[in-house]
């Protein structure tokens, strides 16, 4: 199906759910910070609701995605982000939690990388919408392929899909390390609606493939517009260098009118954070502009 066009724009009033997801790249060390102020500045003039973000690993490197208006979350950790994942909200996040998988990468292949960050997912529950936003990023494969890689995915894909059964509303984003049309694809849409299926599972020129997807479950809408963005190509010290090997997916998500949050125009959208949030497993933080 052709994705239709939606409105642009959030916010009071309208009637769309506009959500970003991000692989930031951010093992390689060279070039990471100026790559990441790039997607932020992306970011900035998106004016998404939501945005998955992962690959921020170091601790700090969640400071180049403080961007004015948005609420962040992330779960920090001794000198790495746990999971290196960060959610951005427009809306306040009521609370979050961060959750690792139970099997982690094989230390013996290409996967230590993948086990020393501890994959998992993020969740944040943000009354406004009255959902759970999950940011989660898989176990890869890599190009060895061995039995062993695939047994971690399906292992870590099964832990994330019994646990959303629970939950009535969610908004699900990630890098999932498989494209549309596998078997993990067929698993994974058993139980949510894949809102980006309409992009190309070939990816941008220059990128992986499209292994980046976002998916809902319980949420009203009509229509969804997506969008693939090929990374920028910035000025690095070696010469051209884009800002991930990931493209930016968007969706546009056009809601019934019962969907709408109400956005008060006269409240700030930062809001104090109660203390218990600042905890080991979680933290959230505002941007006031």
């Amino acid at each position: 199906m052709t994705p239709s066009p939606i409105p642009q724009g959030t916010g009071s009033g309208c009637r769309s759910l506009r959500i970003v997801t991000q692989n930031c790249y951010g093992l390689p060390f060279t070039y990471r910070h100026p790559r990441f102020e790039a997607i932020a500045r992306r970011l900035e003039g998106l004016n998404a609701d939501l945005v998955f973000l992962q690959e921020v690993i170091f601790a700090g490197d969640e400071r180049k995605f403080t961007i004015p208006g948005y609420h962040c979350a992330w779960s920090p950790g001794n000198a790495i982000n746990r999971g290196g994942l960060l959610t951005l909200s427009r809306s306040p996040i009521e609370s979050t939690h961060f959750q690792p998988f139970r099997k982690q990468g094989d230390l013996r292949t290409m996967q230590w990388s993948d086990r020393l960050l501890g994959k998992g997912w993020l969740e944040c529950c943000i009354p406004e919408w009255d959902l759970l936003a999950v940011n989660v990023h898989l176990v890869s494969t890599y190009k060895e392929r061995v039995f062993t890689h695939d047994k971690v995915q399906e292992s870590q894909l099964a832990q994330l899909l019994g646990h959303l059964k629970r939950p009535a509303r969610v908004v699900l984003g990630g890098d999932f390390n498989f494209m549309s049309g596998t078997p993990y694809h067929g698993q994974l849409t058993s139980n949510l609606e894949d809102v980006s299926q309409g992009l190309p599972a070939a990816g941008a020129a220059g990128c992986q493939p499209k292994i980046d997807h976002i998916l809902v479950k319980g949420l009203g809408w009509t229509d969804a517009a997506c969008q693939m963005t090929a990374p920028k190509t910035l000025a690095g010290p070696k010469g051209p260098l884009p800002w991930s090997d990931h493209a930016m997916i968007r969706v546009d998500l056009a809601l019934d009118r019962g969907e709408i949050p109400r956005y008060p125009d006269n409240e700030p959208v930062s809001a104090p954070i109660p203390s218990s949030w600042n905890s080991l497993n979680a933290r959230v933080s505002s941007a006031t502009s």
